[in-house]
């Protein structure tokens, strides 16, 4: 941890600590970003006493990104986030927020968020019978209340719940915006995409994204195709590796079409090298034509849990060195509390655990979603019962439990990625 944190928030971490219970489970409830050792800015996440917990899948988790691109559910189940800048002179100022509202499932279906312009952006939340987004309203207001603009982002499913649409609305104008179709391969995996602007009245088809997967459904090469001049001309070549069974890329490499030359040439790399606990892992950074290493990133892990405490670039100066200082760096805290006074077991959208409730001998399907190792425990937080597979998005088992309520949750690697409520009959 860095010596010199703001006291606001060596104080606020101070202050979550003395709060531990008995329970294992952690919260995320601040972070730290700096740059060049000197802190530029700062996220702190609320929770009401008690009430509500968190989960984290990935260092994106930890910024708390709600509704991007890929239709990510939050990974922060808390009531608010503040984002604080420093400003010289001045110190951490409170530059934006969010409040979230959640429904009986434990979903948001309300963000409210604010910035120190009073810019005000209001987005409304509707989900299926299966959990899955279908509408994203959103309302950007001035201070004044004065509407600066209004969308509605629809989305649909496929019968076996895969997107099959993603379109944009103008509410002001009233006017279609543009519209994503997906097309999938007998596996479920998403091998186009088709993207198409609304233009004077007609839909202009302006991109295609297709991507190729290997037999263990793995994203091999995702090649981007842009309209130009008449025809659909090549952009862009991702290329992606793995080692063994592994379904987290250990190489990356970005090619750029050149039209001159007629071919790709490199534009930048991301290799991976996983620790041999999979904890700490490094990802090496290329860049150029001759892909000259540009810097790497580190990754630091408490343990045990597998949360990450602290994300560390460093710059590369040659003959195999990099600098001593880290040009950037992400600090992490956590607070611990009790999982038995959340409401609301977090449901991932889609795993299906059935009969549930059960006897003891239960079915797990996690769709398109690989797992390794299960992990059942009680209400109280306490592991019983954990079962390593090799990689699977479905298996059968036979748990023998007493009768009770449970959480089931999914890992791959280390990485959590499902969880689901569980009773024993």
């Amino acid at each position: 941890m860095k010596s010199y944190l703001s006291i606001a928030l060596i104080s606020l971490c101070a202050s979550a600590y003395a709060q531990k219970t008995t329970a294992v489970k952690k919260r995320i409830i601040a972070s730290a970003n700096y740059s060049n050792t000197v802190m530029v800015d700062s996220n702190r996440h609320y929770y009401s006493t008690g009430s509500r917990g968190s989960f984290h899948t990935d260092e994106n988790s930890y910024y708390d990104l709600f509704l991007n691109n890929s239709i990510d559910a939050q990974n922060i189940f808390c009531d608010s986030t503040v984002h604080y800048e420093v400003f010289p002179g001045m110190g951490l100022i409170r530059f934006s927020g969010k409040a979230y509202q959640y429904n009986s499932n434990n979903l948001a279906q309300k963000v409210l968020y604010k910035d120190i312009q009073n810019y005000r952006k209001h987005t409304d939340i509707t989900y299926n019978t299966t959990g899955k987004i279908t509408v994203v309203n959103s309302k950007d207001t001035l201070g004044n209340g004065t509407p600066a603009s209004a969308y509605i982002r629809s989305l649909s499913y496929n019968s076996i719940g895969k997107l099959s649409v993603d379109s944009n609305y103008d509410v002001q104008n009233a006017l279609p915006v543009s519209k994503k179709i997906y097309k999938y391969d007998a596996n479920g995996n998403d091998t186009v995409c088709d993207m198409y602007m609304y233009n004077s009245g007609i839909w202009e088809h302006t991109s295609i994204i297709r991507q190729s997967f290997d037999s263990r459904n793995r994203l091999v090469s995702r090649l981007s195709l842009y309209f130009v001049l008449g025809s659909f001309i090549n952009t862009q070549l991702d290329s992606f590796a793995y080692r063994g069974t592994d379904t987290f890329f250990n190489s990356h490499i970005t090619y750029s079409w050149d039209n001159n030359l007629s071919i790709w040439l490199p534009a930048e790399k991301k290799d991976i090298i996983f620790s041999s606990n999979k904890l700490t892992d490094t990802l090496i950074f290329q860049q150029g034509q001759m892909l000259d290493t540009f810097h790497r990133k580190i990754r630091y892990y408490d343990s045990p849990g597998g949360l990450i405490t602290a994300i560390k670039i460093y710059r590369y100066q040659g003959a195999g060195d990099y600098e001593f200082i880290p040009m950037s760096e992400n600090y992490f805290y956590f607070q611990t509390y009790d999982p038995a006074s959340v409401t609301s077991v977090i449901r991932h959208n889609s795993i299906v655990v059935s009969p549930n409730p059960s006897k003891g001998l239960i079915n797990i399907n996690a769709g398109d979603i690989s797992f390794s190792r299960i992990i059942i425990t009680d209400m109280q937080g306490r592991n019983i019962y954990t079962k390593s597979i090799p990689v699977a998005n479905t298996v059968a088992l036979n748990t023998q439990l007493p009768p009770g309520n449970y959480v089931l949750s999914l890992y791959n690697q280390d990485v959590h990625i499902a969880t689901q409520k569980l009773v024993i009959e």
